[in-house]
């Protein structure tokens, strides 16, 4: 018998009442006492469930989604078909990630695609190189860098691949078909994992860099 469930309603509520004023097996006391705590452990199970959606380790649902827009309005909002839990980390990472540096930038595009990003800064010599440098010259592996683009930087980003079912078919593919026993079936769009939105990207790396600075995107 769990804390706040019809048994132990009823229970609590039978002791309540004097010794002696019902037999111990009356249907009317029963059905009234059932009645009761039907509404009672709901309220006590509907209030569980709203003090667990007032902390960002216990909120589900749409109070997670709320949480995130407190915090962060439209700039972090959920992946189609993202579970809590993953939306959640992505909420945490967010409120105590390091910010206003490359390293910020390089860490939330991992963190959304998976995939490191190819960042270029023309005045940064170790990412052009130079005359008598080990790292890149002429004829070595490098590009050349520019003062003329001050507090600029150049961002390659490899976005995740589409996560499909790989094991059903499609129209027109020769293992499915009508009337073909094949493993063919309809999916919905909420089924698959698109990963992140361009616009979740592009925003996570305006909060990220800093002010002043202008950061050029090419999604790949």
């Amino acid at each position: 018998m769990a804390t706040g469930n019809n048994e132990d309603i009823q229970a609590r509520l039978r002791s309540l009442i004097p010794p002696g004023w019902f037999s111990e097996d009356s249907p009317f006391l029963n059905a009234a006492l059932e009645l009761c705590a039907a509404g009672l452990s709901w309220c006590y199970a509907l209030y569980g469930y709203a003090r667990k959606q007032t902390r960002l380790l216990t909120a589900s649902d749409g109070w997670l989604d709320l949480i995130a827009h407190d915090y962060f309005g439209r700039r972090l909002r959920r992946w189609a078909g993202e579970e809590d839990d993953v939306y959640r980390f992505r909420i945490q990472n967010r409120l105590f990630r390091e910010s206003g540096t490359r390293k910020s930038i390089e860490d939330v595009v991992m963190g959304l695609t998976g995939h490191a990003p190819d960042v270029f800064e023309p005045q940064r010599p170790l990412d052009t190189g130079g005359y008598n440098m080990p790292v890149n010259g002429y004829g070595r592996a490098g590009r050349y860098g520019s003062v003329m683009h001050p507090c600029q930087a150049f961002i390659r980003v490899t976005m995740p691949p589409l996560e499909i079912h790989a094991s059903i078919a499609g129209y027109n593919a020769s293992p499915s078909g009508y009337s073909v026993k094949a493993r063919g079936a309809y999916m919905q769009a909420s089924t698959v994992n698109r990963g992140p939105e361009d616009a979740s990207v592009f925003s996570a790396i305006a909060d990220a860099k800093s002010e002043g600075t202008i950061i050029w995107v090419r999604l790949h």
